[in-house]
């Protein structure tokens, strides 16, 4: 019995299928903590890729990792007064 996968768009709030005629994008973790966005016709797919229907989908995804990423940073304590004291 043969299998059949579908691939469906990783956006948070979407649920689109790929079908045949669709522009779908792929962005996928490279070295050193960067990543690549590229087409996905022609592109060998990878099992850790994440799959969007289009560039607005890509996008979204990209800015809550943006997010993610910066909520994880805290920003270091700097003094309130930086002014020197005149003698």
């Amino acid at each position: 019995m043969s299998r059949v996968s579908q691939i469906v768009c990783d956006a948070p709030k979407c649920c689109q299928v790929k079908k045949e005629t669709n522009n779908w994008w792929i962005i996928r973790s490279a070295y050193n903590g960067e990543f690549q966005c590229v087409p996905m016709h022609g592109s060998k797919d990878e099992p850790e890729d994440n799959h969007f229907c289009s560039s607005s989908c890509m996008h979204d995804m990209l800015e809550e990792w943006m997010q993610m990423s910066m909520d994880r940073i805290t920003p270091k304590e700097v003094p309130v007064n930086y002014a020197k004291e005149e003698a």
